[in-house]
Order: C-alpha cells, then structure tokens, then sequence
C-alpha cells in the first residue's frame, strides 16, 4: 500500500471515529483507537524512511502535513532499526578511515574546521552529495580567509557576502597563478555543477573531490604561510 492510501485510510479511520464519538456508539469508538495509531505509526515510519513523496490528493497530503514524528513510540527501537538499515557501525568507521584530515601549517578559522569535519562525517553516513558541496565550501572559506589575511582583498567583502566584483576566479588568482590555478579552478568548477544542481556523485567521486580540495587547500596555506597576518 502506498503512502497516499494509507493517509486516506487513516482519514476515513478517523471520519468513522468522529462519528461513532457524536452519535454515542463508545464500543465502535474505542475500537477505531488501536487502527489509528497503528496506522500513524506506520505513517510515521514511511515519513523518517524516505526523502521524497508523491502524493497527489489533496486530503492526503494535509493529513501527513500534520503528522507528529517527534512523538514516536518506541523510538529508540525505531531509531536503531531505520540507522542499520542505512548504515553499521564498522562501515562507519572504515569510511571515516579513509578520508583526509586536513593539514595546515597556520591556523585555520573555525568555520572552516567545522566544514571540513562535516564534510569527513558526511562521507562516513554515505551523503556524497553532501560532500562533494562542501568541498566547494571548504575552498572558497579557504581562498577568502588567505586572501583577507594577507590583504589582498578587504574583509568586508567576505563578511557581507559580496562578490559581485571578486568573482572566485579573481580571488584564486590573487593567491595560484599558471597550471597550479588552472587545476585549482577547473576542479572549482566541477564542484559547482552538483552545487547548481546539475548532477549527482557517487561516494567514489565525494571522496575524490574531497581529497583534492584538501590538498589544494593545504597547499595553499603552505605557500602563503609566511604572508599571513594574524590569526584565525
């Protein structure tokens, strides 16, 4: 059965409650109790289990608009049911195993910390896609944060989130010049198709995007060492 039709199942389930409860049949009332939550629960299963629902009635479509999956029974056994069937906790740490940390000679500013643990956390939940849009991330924190500290572009242009004239192009060349920027940037590039929503990754390809923005990040850092003013 579909989710749609177990939403209007549990419509009419309700519909019958309501009218056993107005016309004084208890003994039909309490009996509907247990179906519906039943049916809840199975809805509540469906909604944690996946993304993405097609639902075309209307009907259907507010009822599970109005499903509580906070309020879950046996929420733990449910918690540990829908994790294993995603994921076990040896595959979570072989893929944690085989991903990068990144290695800077300076310090690096916390927001970029917090990308690249995201990022490394992603790929142990197998979310490549998620990955592979941060490692976007993770190099343009990168690229701002070097271009900043050693002034080469004014800080507020990160802070207000203004790059209408520092195109990352701009900024990549302010800091890599020849194959070394070309690489840089045509790997940029590929990273923003899946950003601009033009394709999807495999787990293979996150960890490869992964691995080379680290690497141009600390490569990046290593050169740009000595120029560096202040802290992150």
């Amino acid at each position: 059965m579909s989710i749609e039709q177990e939403a209007l199942e549990l419509a009419e389930t309700r519909r019958r409650a309501s009218e056993a409860l107005a016309s004084g049949d208890i003994d039909t009332y309490f009996e509907l109790i247990v179906p519906q939550a039943t049916a809840v629960e199975r809805l509540q299963n469906a909604l944690l289990g996946g993304a993405v629902h097609v639902v075309k009635d209307p009907d259907a479509r507010r009822l599970l608009a109005d499903i509580e999956l906070s309020d879950i029974e046996g929420i733990e056994e449910a918690g540990n049911r829908l994790l294993r069937s995603w994921l076990f906790p040896q595959d979570y740490v072989l893929a944690l195993s085989r991903v990068n940390a990144l290695i800077s000679p300076v310090p690096v500013p916390e927001t970029l910390r917090q990308f690249v643990e995201e990022a490394r956390q992603c790929y142990a939940f197998q979310q490549p896609n998620a990955v592979y849009s941060l490692s976007r991330t993770i190099l343009e924190t990168a690229v701002n944060d070097i271009c900043v500290r050693i002034g080469r572009m004014p800080k507020h242009v990160s802070q207000e989130d203004d790059f209408r004239e520092w195109p990352f192009s701009r900024r990549l060349g302010l800091l890599s010049s020849g194959p070394c920027q070309t690489r840089a940037y045509d790997h940029y590039k590929l990273l923003c198709r899946l950003v601009h929503g033009g394709t999807t990754v495999t787990s293979g390809d996150a960890l490869t995007a992964l691995a080379e923005t680290l690497g141009y990040v600390s490569q990046l850092y290593a050169v740009h060492r000595h120029a560096m003013r202040g802290r992150a």
